[in-house]
C-alpha cells in the first residue's frame, strides 16, 4: 500500500475490500486494491499464510479470479522488504 501511494496518476488504494457472494453476504475480504478495476493485492505473511494455510489460499485466489473476475497479485516479505 505504501508503494502504491508513491505512483502518480492512479487512484488511492482501498483496504479490506469485501467481496460479496450471490446471497449478498461477505464471502472474501481483499487486503488492498481497487474495486472499480477488480484488482486486488494480498500480502501473504508467514504467520497467517504459511505452509498449513496454502491449501486454503490457492482455492480462494482461484475463486476470486475465476468466479468473481478479480485480477489478484500476491506479495510476500521478499517482495515488500
Amino acid at each position: 500500500r505504501w508503494r502504491w501511494h508513491e505512483v502518480p496518476g492512479i487512484p488511492p488504494p482501498q483496504t479490506q475490500i469485501p467481496v460479496l457472494g450471490a446471497a449478498g453476504r461477505e464471502r472474501y475480504r481483499i487486503d488492498v486494491g481497487l474495486e472499480e478495476l477488480r484488482y486486488g493485492a494480498e500480502y501473504f505473511g508467514e504467520l497467517w499464510h504459511g505452509e498449513q494455510q496454502r491449501p486454503y489460499d490457492e482455492p480462494r485466489l482461484a475463486d476470486l479470479r475465476e468466479h468473481f473476475g478479480w485480477v489478484m497479485d500476491v506479495f510476500t516479505k521478499e517482495d515488500v522488504y
